[in-house]
């Protein structure tokens, strides 16, 4: 038997010196004691109780000698992608957006999906349903700005339920928007519409964000106060809570915002807005088929300053996921059988980072058209796991591989490595667990 090379183990807490062994094969979390941890640490498993030996070797914290973890882990993913039972559909309605952000790699159209691609989508999307692999039907709305679109969000909806209840499929749908548009009239009829799932960007508190997401063409109005008006607004309806929905509220952060976040969310405190979010997360400054990355912390700093945040959440009171609560075996819908993102020209994609980024115009990331003249193309990354297999990124043998599925492919494979934060700080993480779970320890 030997210990599993996916696993941390925190550092001790608490007047027992206790600590937090985490598994990333199963994201399990236990609580060991520093006798246990020694075992482990030299392999002496035969001082272990039966009872810990026997729950440690359950949740493949000690598996045998003879298995390769990596090569379990990738016959997993590939077994989870050939036999998932969601169909994952991505349609961006618009291609025009009121934001100006400095960081954004779309170029911005005024154009609305047509009725024409419309029909297509549907009947594309019908066309998967009807191969009887899918028991759920889910739709991400993206941009551009999807609620510059919304009647036609109402019009693929209203279609897309008839075909899924017909067929005794289940249905969710969740939406990616700036905020701008997001009154109480639009929200409800994003409720009818089944989304459940609200993600907002807020880049620091006001003046900070405006500065970053400024709407264009104007000096006169705040986005960050349209956005804020809209939060208060929409969570104070009985329905928000009545349909359970998830405001994500995610910060862009890089060397110019990092320190507006505390003020950003005293200011979501004081507005009453806490515990109406479900999330709230900070995500690092990419590149988008630009340089938007030239201002980002580099990976040490931005690790550090996500557990500081992460602290103060947690003393302010704020649902906090800080640890995954499930591997990744798919890491994104890139890698899914027939998921898609459908744009608003008709083009369609396996990656949401590509629509309306002109440096991606007619590359092989486009690997099909809703048009009369198709250009279908395999696949983008669909060598994903076996270019991990074989070694060809360091993924391979990094022990948080099974709840990071390697981040991102598109960015291993244009030369930018997208290792999440938690490959950096997850020890740290693991603390802050063990003061959310085991603070009387």
């Amino acid at each position: 038997m030997k210990l599993s090379k996916y696993i941390e183990i925190s550092d001790c807490f608490g007047k027992n010196k206790y600590r937090v062994l985490f598994s990333t094969k199963t994201a399990k979390k236990l609580l060991i004691n520093n006798q246990i941890y020694n075992h482990l640490l030299n392999g002496e498993f035969d001082k272990l109780s039966n009872e810990v030996f026997n729950n440690l070797h359950k949740e493949k914290v000690i598996v045998g000698d003879d298995l390769d973890e990596l090569q379990e882990f990738l016959n997993q993913s590939r077994d989870y992608i050939s036999n998932n039972r969601t169909l994952y559909e991505v349609i961006q309605p618009s291609a025009d957006c009121q934001l100006g952000c400095a960081y954004c790699g779309q170029t911005h159209r005024k154009k609305q999906i047509d009725d024409n691609l419309v029909t297509r989508v549907i009947d594309r999307i019908k066309k998967k349903l009807d191969l009887k692999e899918y028991d759920h039907l889910s739709i991400g709305w993206f941009g551009g700005e999807p609620l510059l679109a919304i009647s036609k969000i109402e019009q693929i909806t209203k279609q897309l339920k008839s075909i899924v209840e017909n067929r005794g499929i289940t249905y969710s749908a969740s939406i990616t928007t700036n905020g701008l548009n997001l009154k109480e009239s639009i929200f409800k009829r994003l409720i009818h519409c089944n989304v459940k799932e609200i993600d907002i960007t807020l880049d620091g508190y006001s003046e900070a964000h405006d500065l970053r997401r400024p709407i264009k063409n104007t000096e006169t109005f705040s986005s960050y106060e349209i956005i804020i008006r809209n939060l208060c607004e929409i969570t104070s309806l009985d329905v928000f809570d009545k349909e359970k929905v998830k405001l994500i509220i995610r910060t862009n952060i890089d060397k110019k915002n990092y320190q507006e976040v505390v003020p950003l969310i005293e200011d979501l405190i004081e507005k009453g807005l806490r515990e109406k979010i479900h999330s709230f997360y900070l995500a690092p400054i990419h590149s988008w088929g630009n340089d938007a990355q030239k201002d980002s912390l580099d990976n040490e700093s931005f690790s550090k300053l996500e557990i500081e945040f992460m602290m103060y959440l947690q003393k302010n009171k704020f649902r906090l996921g800080v640890l995954p609560i499930s591997a990744k075996k798919q890491v994104c819908m890139s890698l899914s059988k027939r998921g898609e993102v459908y744009d608003a020209f008709g083009n369609i994609f396996n990656c949401t980072e590509i629509p309306y980024v002109d440096v991606y115009e007619k590359t092989d990331y486009i690997i099909d058209s809703l048009k009369e003249s198709s250009i279908t193309k395999e696949r983008s990354f669909k060598g994903w796991i076996d270019d991990i297999e074989i070694g060809k990124f360091p993924c391979t043998n990094c022990k948080i591989l099974p709840i990071c599925g390697g981040s991102c492919p598109k960015a291993w494979y244009e030369g930018n490595p997208p290792c999440p934060s938690i490959k950096y700080n997850l020890k740290e993480r693991l603390l802050i667990f063990a003061q959310q779970t085991f603070s009387r320890q």
